[in-house]
């Protein structure tokens, strides 16, 4: 479970930063990772034009892009995919904000030492 977690992680980031780069271009794109004992949270925000209000609520669901739909690799899948594989494994991926001023997407992912607690039924 605990390199499933990695995974998801890299995962998400990754979509998010390319995501930053395809959509905001020229943007300001920052990465800050905090955390607690209990879980990692990974905050990548930008000062880019936001996503269309139309579609703030749904951006998580399949098949939901904000790219022209002719263009190649635009299948809408990279978001969707990366919340159902943290959410998978214990943890999420939200959008926290998004409008003309930016968008700003929160990744949060349990510790090892969590999920080790959790898998033995005490502390690690």
């Amino acid at each position: 479970m605990t390199a499933a977690v990695g995974d998801a992680l890299v995962g998400a980031v990754q979509n998010l930063l390319e995501n930053a780069r395809v959509h905001a271009p020229g943007a300001r794109v920052s990465l800050a990772v905090t955390g607690a004992e209990s879980y990692i949270s990974v905050r990548i925000e930008d000062d880019g034009p936001g996503i269309a209000p139309a579609i703030v609520g749904r951006i998580f669901e399949r098949g939901i892009t904000t790219r022209d739909g002719a263009i190649a690799g635009t299948a809408g899948l990279g978001l969707h995919v990366a919340r159902r594989e943290l959410r998978a494994c214990q943890g999420d991926l939200r959008l926290e904000h998004s409008d003309a001023d930016g968008t700003v997407f929160v990744i949060e992912v349990p510790r090892v030492r969590a999920i080790l607690a959790a898998a033995i039924g005490g502390h690690a």
